[in-house]
């Protein structure tokens, strides 16, 4: 009786969470691939280097890997080291984080970067700055 209908019960109930959890599951696989594959044609479409801070983008989009200049750093903080060594050979570049390039960043490096645009890409930032010369430097 009751047992019998308790214990059907029960793995019916498990039956249907094992079910819905594998169905959530899917749909998050889903959004991902859906949300990296637009961050990865947005970035395709830059001519620019990238930078960001985010550590898995290389393991991610590794077609933009193979493709694209692809520069990771541990922190915003340690862009100024970038555009001392690799940065200084280019004419702009294009910062990609789920965060904006900080405030103190950017003024510290206000002489030298010049914003040319900023959109939003499944969730994450893609700035591009123009990386200004000595004599565009020297300008008032």
């Amino acid at each position: 009786g009751w047992m019998r209908a308790g214990l059907g019960l029960l793995v019916a109930l498990s039956l249907w969470t094992g079910l819905a959890s594998m169905v959530r599951g899917v749909r998050e696989l889903v959004a991902t691939r859906r949300n990296l594959g637009g961050i990865q044609d947005a970035l395709l479409a830059q001519p620019a280097p990238i930078v960001t801070d985010c550590w898995w983008m290389a393991a991610s989009l590794t077609d933009l890997y193979a493709r694209r200049e692809l520069y990771t750093i541990a922190a915003p903080e340690e862009l100024r080291g970038w555009l001392d060594t690799v940065g200084r050979d280019v004419s702009s570049f294009v910062y990609a984080s789920y965060e904006p390039l900080p405030a103190a960043v950017r003024f510290r490096e206000k002489d030298r970067l010049e914003s040319a645009g900023r959109e939003i890409v499944c969730g994450m930032g893609i700035e591009t700055y123009r990386v200004l010369s000595a004599s565009e430097r020297m300008r008032p």
